[in-house]
């Protein structure tokens, strides 16, 4: 059995109602996550549905594109990549695309962990973030020049966070392993690297999505000339201890 699923671009086609497309990736990947890709063209809008604190968490990432984002009477502006959390069903919104925009959004159920570590600590919603606004860290495993970005932290989301990586080749994330951490992560855009999980080693590119168990040993190398960018996506299936 493969250790890396994915789901690979030129697989994922478009299908507009509203000028919304809304393609489901990989969801049998674990019970507790719904993974979409969305595109609004330009000169739509999108309200999406709302989930009750105690429901679901959701996340959107925005890929590429402009619009803004327009609730309780003011409105964040995308113009790079950005993440949004809404505030559960206590703040509606709406999704404005000046140009075609692409999208994450990235939906997560929430359990009695969950409930208990957001109910104790957790980021104020709704939370957003332009990528360059987001604090970086470093890791001994990576090449030095590459940027690590932790766009929604550990434990202040509950079981779940997301965090983005760019670099430019020749570089590399050396292998390391996440014992207690599913990981999802989606090629950004230009893109183009290998991925190796255990003895399994594939091609991704750009708006390519992927994911991986836990306790995986993977890995990522870069060529020279090509972007390593990607955002990972990472669920703690029994909670932080």
């Amino acid at each position: 059995m493969s250790t890396i699923q994915i789901c690979k671009k030129n697989n994922m086609q478009d299908c507009f109602e509203n000028g919304l497309s809304r393609i489901s990736m990989l969801p049998d990947a674990y019970e507790d996550t719904e993974t979409y890709r969305c595109t609004l063209k330009a000169g739509e809008k999108w309200t999406p549905e709302l989930y009750a604190n105690g429901d679901r968490f959701q996340i959107f990432y925005f890929v590429s594109g402009t619009g803004y984002i327009a609730m309780d009477g003011y409105a964040n502006n995308i113009e790079g990549m950005s993440v949004f959390v809404p505030k559960f069903d206590e703040t509606a919104f709406t999704i404005y695309a000046k140009t075609n925009l692409v999208f994450l959004q990235l939906i997560g159920k929430m359990r009695e962990y969950d409930l208990k570590r957001f109910g104790a600590i957790g980021i104020t919603l709704p939370r957003f973030k332009k990528l360059e606004e987001c604090w970086t860290y470093d890791e001994d495993f990576k090449t030095s020049g590459i940027k690590s970005y932790m766009v929604v932290e550990h434990r202040f989301l509950g079981r779940y966070s997301l965090g983005a990586v760019i670099g430019n080749g020749p570089c590399t994330v050396g292998t390391h392993m996440h014992p207690d951490l599913l990981q999802w992560c989606y090629a950004l855009p230009g893109a183009k690297y290998s991925y190796t999980a255990e003895n399994e080693t594939i091609q991704v590119e750009d708006g390519d999505f992927t994911f991986i168990p836990m306790g995986a040993h993977h890995s990522v190398n870069v060529q020279a000339g090509d972007p390593m960018d990607y955002i990972w996506f990472e669920l703690c299936v029994d909670g932080y201890k």
